[in-house]
């Protein structure tokens, strides 16, 4: 049985206790009201963010160019929009400047090395004759379709099927088909392709949305010169959204368009320069393939 002192003993400790916890929270609280507001106003700087220590990358042009055409100043006269971001609530958002890039020798970097030559032959070894069923726009231009043939077969791409028909009035069949390989969780929005002047190669492109990943045009080498044994030679893939295609020569010119989102970091090119190749190993383009008209662009778009 507790006394009547011990009792009041033991109240007047807890009383001590509660009393020191609420010292050290003021104390804390006041500490961090402290660094807060030093966060916020001591230093305060708006200038634009140095990037001289890439000055020895190949991309420093690009760097500078996009670091003032990227950076917001803040809309205080404090720290707060620094704050914001140091917290993981503000991302560096990146809006349109104009780059143009036409990169020589990238664009079909990959792709099957003889297509070229195949587009300036005349004829091939299965005597195929190329004949244009397109309405091209342009003389000696050729634009990419759903239907291509030669003197002896007709091309006929739906969606990710190419299928190839004999030209035999009442006696026309199926004679080949090849179904393209496409990424898990892609969504397709179209294909087309081209036929090459010796009929032995098909390339298709295609336009695409893959999950984690965005859009991207991808571009699909075929070998067609045995119809019933049609094989994908190569694949590429490039980020960006699909404008439009032609063929002059047998050079492909492939026209899209990439723009920077997110956050950009110098230390990664990946996330501030176009990146292509096959879906397990998409590298940025080379600096030396890119052209920038300004020296200081409006924007972060190519």
């Amino acid at each position: 049985m507790k006394s009547y002192d011990e009792y009041m003993d033991r109240i007047r400790s807890k009383a001590q206790k509660m009393k020191r916890r609420r010292a050290i929270t003021a104390s804390c609280s006041m500490v961090l009201v402290l660094a807060l507001v030093l966060t916020l106003f001591l230093p305060y700087t708006n200038k634009l963010p140095s990037v001289t220590k890439y000055e020895n990358s190949p991309y420093y042009k690009l760097i500078n160019g996009l670091n003032k055409a990227t950076y917001q100043p803040p809309k205080y006269e404090n720290n707060y929009e620094w704050l914001k971001a140091a917290i993981g609530s503000m991302n560096r958002v990146v809006f349109a400047p104009t780059m143009d890039a036409v990169p020589e020798g990238v664009l079909t970097g990959g792709m099957n090395p003889t297509y070229g030559a195949a587009m300036n032959s005349a004829t091939s070894v299965n005597k195929q004759e190329y004949v244009e069923v397109t309405d091209n726009q342009v003389q000696n231009v050729t634009e990419s379709d759903i239907f291509k043939r030669s003197n002896q077969y007709i091309y006929y791409l739906r969606n990710n099927n190419l299928s190839v028909y004999s030209i035999e009035q009442e006696d026309s069949k199926t004679v080949g088909t090849f179904t393209l390989p496409l990424q898990d969780g892609v969504y397709t929005y179209n294909f087309e392709m081209f036929l090459s002047a010796d009929c032995s190669t098909v390339t298709v492109i295609s336009y695409q949305s893959v999950k984690d990943v965005g859009a991207c045009v991808v571009l699909y080498s075929l070998d067609v010169s045995d119809p019933t044994n049609i094989t994908l030679v190569n694949q590429q893939c490039f980020k960006g959204s699909y404008i439009s295609s032609r063929m002059v020569d047998g050079d492909l010119l492939l026209i899209y368009n990439y723009g920077i989102t997110g956050n950009i970091n110098f230390d990664k090119p990946e996330t501030f320069v176009p990146t292509y190749g096959t879906w397990d190993n998409m590298k940025p383009m080379d600096a030396e393939d890119i052209y920038c008209p300004a020296e200081d662009p409006a924007s972060a778009r190519y």
